[in-house]
């Protein structure tokens, strides 16, 4: 518990945030730093408490993790750990999750024209929450406004579920869906604006989602996850009307 407190204060004052997203050399001479002041084993340190070696451990972790996020590296597991989504929250909170690491999985995989293959990872929280993050080919995540193609959309990391928030604050219409959305901007590149409609479904038997203003469809995965790109020629105006499907085509959940 203390341990996580000292963990959060860090990570609001993580010094690697403000480091520009384009200069990895930044990053990298920000980790030099940090793994040349590592404390050294010493006769003098043996007798320190186990809660300071944890907390001094924590200090070093956190500032590490910063030098690799501020350059847009961070593995999925290593994402979900951090919980950007969740910054600033407290133990107890309910956007304070904690994933589950073996079940960190690549939920789907969403090629898009002049972008390519945008992946969508997923896990479960130890409060049955969820995890949701969509990672562009270069390995840097959507959300995060780390790459000109990211057009905004949800921070990523973890959730509590819609009903959880519900129990809370009645402000979700539970239909079915547990979603978040991110925005790709290709124009830059030749391409278009897309949104992309990532999460799961929470009604049992679907096997799709579709939109029936597109007509796209997606599967639905393990664990009813889902991942659907929309295209929108014009940003400003996006109208999509999403519904689950069963085996048999039936419509068993609405967005």
């Amino acid at each position: 518990m203390m341990t996580d407190h000292a963990l959060d204060l860090l990570r609001r004052h993580d010094p690697a945030a403000a480091l520009p997203a384009a200069d990895p050399g930044a990053g990298e001479e920000l980790r030099r730093r940090i793994a040349a002041a590592r404390p050294q084993a010493s006769p003098a340190r043996r007798g320190r408490s186990p809660l300071v070696l944890v907390v001094a451990l924590g200090i070093a972790l956190v500032v590490g993790a910063g030098a690799v996020w501020a350059a847009g590296a961070l593995s999925p597991t290593a994402l979900f750990r951090a919980n950007p989504n969740g910054e600033g929250t407290k133990p107890g909170d309910l956007w304070h999750q904690h994933v589950i690491p073996a079940t960190v999985r690549r939920a789907a995989t969403i090629r898009i024209p002049h972008v390519g293959a945008v992946q969508y990872w997923y896990a479960r929280t130890r409060t049955h929450g969820w995890c949701g993050a969509l990672q562009l080919p270069d390995g840097v995540w959507l959300g995060t406004g780390r790459n000109p193609l990211d057009a905004g959309g949800t921070v990523p990391g973890c959730y509590p579920t819609r009903a959880q928030v519900n129990g809370q604050d009645p402000v979700y219409v539970l239909n079915g869906f547990d979603y978040d959305e991110d925005d790709v901007d290709a124009a830059g590149q030749g391409g278009g604006f897309w949104r992309i409609e990532y999460g799961r479904v929470t009604v049992p038997g679907a096997v799709r989602v579709t939109d029936l203003v597109s007509g796209r469809t997606a599967r639905v995965g393990r664990g009813g996850t889902f991942a659907l790109a929309l295209p929108f020629p014009d940003r400003y105006r996006l109208p999509m009307r999403l519904v689950a499907e069963n085996a048999r085509g039936k419509v068993i959940g609405r967005s």
